[in-house]
C-alpha cells in the first residue's frame, strides 16, 4: 500500500511577494505534496487565482463558503480543510494576516481554516521594513510564536519600495524545505548538532589581523543537511559572508577564544559535534 500523500493548504496573502507563492507551490507539488491554495482578498489583487489552479490542478479557496469536497457536497469547508490538512503554510504572510491571525479572526477561508486546524502553522513573513520593525508587528510575531508557529524569515534584500532592507520574503527553496522538515520528520529527529563553520579573526592591532580563507561552506552545508533530517542545528560561526540556513541557531564569533566558550556553553545539550571551522593555531 503506497504512502498517503502529504497535503499543506498553502495561503496567499496581499502582498507583492505572492508571485513568488506560485515556486512555492510548483516546489510543494514536485516534491510530491498535495497543495491546496486558500487567497484572501489581498493575495488575489496580486496574482489571480488561476495561476494557482492551473500550477495545482485544484480550484483556489478564496471564499469562507467554498466547499471543501470535489464532489460538491454540503460539508463545511474550513472544518473538513482543517482536518485533511498536515500543514498549514502562508507565503506570503502580510502584516495584517499575522494580526488577523493573532486576534482569531475567522472571515475568509485561510483565517477559519487556522483557526479550526490542530496541523502545525508556519508563516512566511513579507512587508516593509518599517512594517516589520513596528512594535504592533513584533508583539503579533511574539504571540504566533507563543502559540507555536513556525516562522521562516524575512531576510534583508531588496523590497517592493526599491529600498535594503528587513522584510523580504525568504526564498521559495528555502520555504520549502522548512515545510518538508515539518511533513516528513527525518531520521535525525531529536538530536542536537553542534558545528562550527568559518574562519576566526586574531587582531594584531586595531587594523590588521591574522585569519584564513575559509568560507564556512561546507559547515553551512552541514547544518542545512542535518536540518533537513530533522535535527536541532547550533552552528558556531565565524566571519563570513554566506546566509546560514533559516531555522537554525547561529552564534557568531570571530575569535578562537569566543568559538571556544561558544562551543562550551552548549556542550551540555549536544548529541553530535561536528567541527568544520578553520580555527587560527596561533594568537599573538
Amino acid at each position: 500500500m503506497s504512502e498517503r500523500m502529504p497535503s499543506v493548504l498553502l495561503g496567499v496573502s496581499g502582498s507583492i511577494a505572492a508571485y513568488k507563492a506560485v515556486e512555492v507551490a510548483r516546489l510543494l507539488g514536485k516534491a510530491g505534496v498535495r497543495v491546496q491554495v486558500a487567497m484572501t482578498r489581498g493575495g488575489t489583487e496580486f496574482v489571480r487565482p488561476l495561476t494557482f489552479a492551473a500550477i495545482t490542478g485544484r480550484e483556489v479557496l478564496t471564499d469562507v463558503f467554498q466547499v471543501a469536497s470535489p464532489g460538491g457536497g454540503a460539508e463545511i469547508g474550513h472544518v473538513e480543510r482543517a482536518h485533511q490538512v498536515d500543514l498549514v503554510l502562508v507565503a506570503p504572510a502580510s502584516a495584517n494576516v499575522m494580526a488577523r491571525m493573532v486576534a482569531g479572526m475567522a472571515d475568509d477561508p485561510l483565517t477559519a481554516t487556522i483557526l479550526s486546524t490542530r496541523a502545525p502553522v508556519m508563516i512566511a513573513p513579507a512587508m516593509e521594513s518599517g512594517m516589520w520593525m513596528h512594535p504592533a508587528t513584533q508583539d503579533n510575531l511574539a504571540c504566533l510564536e507563543e502559540r507555536g508557529v513556525k516562522v521562516v524569515g524575512p531576510v534583508t534584500g531588496e523590497l517592493a519600495s526599491g529600498r535594503a532592507g528587513m522584510g523580504r520574503m525568504a526564498e521559495p527553496d528555502v520555504i520549502v524545505r522548512a515545510a518538508l522538515a515539518i511533513l516528513r520528520p527525518g531520521d535525525l529527529t531529536g538530536l542536537g548538532i553542534t558545528i562550527t563553520a568559518g574562519p576566526t579573526w586574531e587582531p594584531l592591532d586595531p587594523v590588521r589581523i591574522l585569519t584564513n580563507r575559509s568560507t564556512g561552506a561546507m559547515g553551512i552545508a552541514i547544518a542545512q543537511a542535518a536540518q533537513r533530517r530533522g535535527a536541532q542545528v547550533r552552528l558556531i560561526l565565524g566571519p563570513t559572508h554566506l546566509t546560514p540556513p533559516p531555522g537554525v541557531d547561529v552564534r557568531r564569533v570571530e575569535t578562537a577564544a569566543e568559538m571556544l566558550a561558544a562551543a562550551q556553553a552548549v556542550l551540555p545539550g549536544t548529541d553530535v559535534f561536528v567541527a568544520t571551522a578553520a580555527v587560527s593555531d596561533f594568537r599573538p
